[in-house]
């Protein structure tokens, strides 16, 4: 059945959970905002008093375009939530409540429990985990949708087993979409790395 993009974002945007949750995980971010703590903080003053930004690092030290927002009330994190989409720096932003601890880091900027493995030449796919038995293509073009083109989305051969694979039009694509990493999608954070060409995964 066809999910509604409507729909689809408020799934995304209420997945995590908003109970008493105070953090605000920002991605999609333009990498001209590296360092620019004063500016998030600024956007985001209408929506209450801002406690902590912290900008995401890969692990050679840039700015992953991914940024963690604590403000002082619960309230003020939810009224954040209605920037999702917003424009900033030329780019949407894709927001999310974060139920991670900020310690969290791993390589490559995000909050996968394992990093990211090197990056296959020329890739343009990426490998989806620990998805939700009720994801659908149009949840995973949707939750993709601003890390560039989508070729195809594919799952495992046979019984569902919460894994799949996104193929991207050009090589920019897994870049941004590991960027992602532990986001909650479903209710579920979803495990996301560089996949090997497709003839050494069947």
């Amino acid at each position: 059945m066809e999910v509604k993009k409507k729909e689809i974002k408020k799934r995304k945007l209420n997945d995590a959970g908003g109970d008493g949750n105070t953090k605000v995980r920002l991605g999609n971010l333009s990498f001209d905002l590296d360092g620019q703590v004063d500016e998030i903080k600024k956007l985001f003053e209408d929506c209450g008093k801002v406690k902590n930004v912290q900008m995401i690092t890969r692990k050679d030290g840039r700015f992953a375009g991914v940024a963690i927002i604590e403000f002082e009330n619960a309230s003020a994190a939810t009224s954040a939530l209605e920037k999702h989409d917003q424009d900033l720096y030329g780019r949407k932003m894709n927001l999310s409540y974060s139920t991670e601890d900020s310690k969290q880091q791993s390589r490559g900027g995000t909050f996968n429990s394992r990093p990211p493995t090197e990056k296959p030449p020329g890739c343009t796919t990426i490998f989806i985990g620990n998805l939700s038995y009720d994801i659908t293509e149009d949840v995973v073009y949707e939750f993709f949708g601003d890390c560039g083109g989508i070729k195809e989305v594919r799952w495992q051969n046979g019984d569902f087993t919460g894994i799949g694979w996104v193929e991207f039009y050009d090589t920019n694509g897994p870049d941004m979409a590991v960027a992602k990493a532990g986001q909650m999608v479903l209710g579920r954070q979803i495990r996301i790395d560089y996949a090997a060409p497709r003839k050494s995964r069947f």
